[in-house]
């Protein structure tokens, strides 16, 4: 039969990496030195997840800023970046499995008068164009002051299994998993309280 061996090769980059070996730089136990390789093995290497690059806050100009109902398809924008690949997704199968889901996000609000209905809140909608990340913000209640702090992250659980599991939601290409903690994930809600008036005898109302 055929015998085979087995070589473990490290890249000490990311990126496009070639292989090639010589002939004569190995030898099987009769001592037969091996042939070169007809053309080099070429595989991508990447080890970084992408990560948050900014996150945005798209209004509806439709909605009634004095109807506290009607902000629930304002959306966050959220741009990834990575050195490779031209996506996110939700396999680390890449871009043959799938895109991104709703419930691979997290929110969280803190601060302002409103408040999100649901807990956990979640996303009605998500649409995914490249790095480009789209999320129809949860349904909210309360008129807001802009002092509402939205954090959105993505969803990594650890299982219970010894040893432990890291099991992550968003993934680039190479299906490296992103991180929960991020930076640049967080975006203000914008202000829609009406200003009051105050006149000399320290009466209020609204204009």
């Amino acid at each position: 039969g055929i015998d085979y061996y087995t070589a473990v090769i490290t890249p000490t980059r990311e990126g496009e990496i070639d292989i090639m070996i010589d002939a004569g730089v190995a030898k099987d136990y009769a001592g037969n030195l091996n042939t070169a390789m007809a053309a080099p093995f070429t595989f991508f290497y990447d080890t970084t997840p992408p990560t948050i690059s900014s996150t945005s806050l798209q209004l509806n100009i439709e909605n009634d800023p004095s109807d506290d109902t009607d902000n629930d398809d304002d959306e966050i924008v959220i741009a990834f970046t990575d050195a490779h690949g031209t996506s996110v997704y939700n396999s680390d199968a890449g871009s043959g499995d799938g895109d991104l889901e709703v419930s691979d996000f997290e929110f969280s609000i803190s601060g302002g008068t409103a408040t999100f209905v649901d807990e956990p809140p979640v996303a009605t909608s998500a649409s995914v164009d490249g790095f480009n990340v789209t999320l129809v913000l949860p349904t909210n209640d309360g008129v807001r002051n802009g002092r509402e702090l939205i954090t959105i992250s993505p969803i990594v659980s650890v299982t219970e299994d010894e040893p432990p599991v890291t099991q992550y939601s968003i993934f680039d290409l190479a299906g490296n998993g992103v991180l929960a903690d991020q930076n640049n994930n967080t975006v203000y809600l914008n202000d829609e309280t009406a200003p009051l008036l105050v006149n000399a005898a320290d009466e209020e109302s609204a204009i």
